[in-house]
This record gives structure tokens, sequence and C-alpha cells, in this order.
């Protein structure tokens, strides 16, 4: 169906259709355990968003989520870190819930599963608004999906430490994130 879509979507001649097909694409086989397929389906996607349209910041990171799936972290990264700071140039206060701040959110998230799998000790270097994102995180504060992800990320890094309260404290939160909107995982 979603190679159907594509051909529709390129006949159409409506670009952002066709990189929606791709990122879909792409999470199909990043999620049926193919991890070079959805690389390839996710490059496609962002080398076809239309320069001044779409998410630059999401397509990153879901370019970024190929990338861990095939082991290179340290270019997916680069590209979250990327990522954070083209979200941070276009974030809008008054637009506190909308693409920017679920870019951050998740970028960040991705950055902990990072420091996770690779024992990393040392902390990014985060643009203020990602700080305040971040933030947020620590708080709980109602993040959802990707603050869930985020908690259990710090739970993994806090086991690895051998902070069994600590990781305990994280898995209730992302517990408390999926219970907020269970529907998000149907």
């Amino acid at each position: 169906w979603l190679l159907y879509y594509l051909s529709l979507a390129r006949r159409s001649k409506h670009d952002l259709s066709v990189v929606k097909g791709y990122g879909a694409l792409g999470e199909l086989f990043l999620r049926s355990g193919h991890p070079h397929a959805a690389l390839a389906a996710f490059r496609s996607a962002f080398q076809l968003t239309p320069a001044g349209r779409g998410n630059p910041s999401m397509q990153l990171n879901f370019l970024a989520s190929g990338f861990m799936r095939n082991g290179a972290f340290l270019r997916a990264e680069t590209l979250l870190m990327q990522s954070l700071h083209t979200a941070a140039i276009h974030f809008d206060p008054a637009l506190a819930t909308g693409l920017t701040r679920d870019s951050i959110q998740h970028a960040l998230m991705r950055l902990q599963f990072i420091k996770w799998l690779t024992r990393r000790t040392q902390d990014y270097l985060l643009p203020p608004i990602c700080q305040d994102v971040l933030r947020e995180f620590m708080a709980g504060a109602g993040t959802g999906v990707a603050g869930g992800f985020y908690a259990v990320g710090k739970a993994f890094l806090a086991v690895a430490q051998g902070q069994t309260v600590e990781a305990a404290s994280q898995l209730d939160l992302a517990a408390l994130e999926l219970r907020q909107d269970p529907a998000q995982f149907k």
C-alpha cells in the first residue's frame, strides 16, 4: 500500500506526499527489522523534502533513527544535534505544542538512548530552548510518548550505573506518560 501511495504521490507531483510516503516506508522497514532498507527510505525522504517546506528537524530525527538501528551512533548523534539546532532556530513559543517542540522532544529522547547505548557520560551542549524542553522531561511535565521513551532511556542509564532506585523512578515516570494518552500506542 505504501508503494502504491508513493506512485500516486509521484504522478500527482505532490512533493510533500512523496516525502511522507518514504518516511512511512522507512518506519515500516525500521519496525519490521530491516534497518538498511529503512535508512534508504529515510534518506530519500530527507533528500526529497522541498526547501522551506515540511519539517527538516523531523526528517533529521527519522534519518538518525535509521543510523541508530544500523549501529552508526556517531552519525546519528550528529544528525540529532543538527535537528536540535534547526528546531531551535525555528522555535516559536506561541506554538509550544507544535511540530518543532515535538521534534526537539524526539531528538532529545534519541540522544538519551545513544548516551545509554554508548555509555557516554558527558552531557550534550544544547541550545537554550532545547535545555528548557530537557528540563520539562526531567520534571515529567506531560511530554507524552517522547517523554516516556526519554524516561526509559534514563532508566537504562541508571541501571548501567547501579542506581536502581533512580531506574525505578524513571520507569514509573515512563508508565505515567503512557497512561496520559494510551491511544497513541494502538
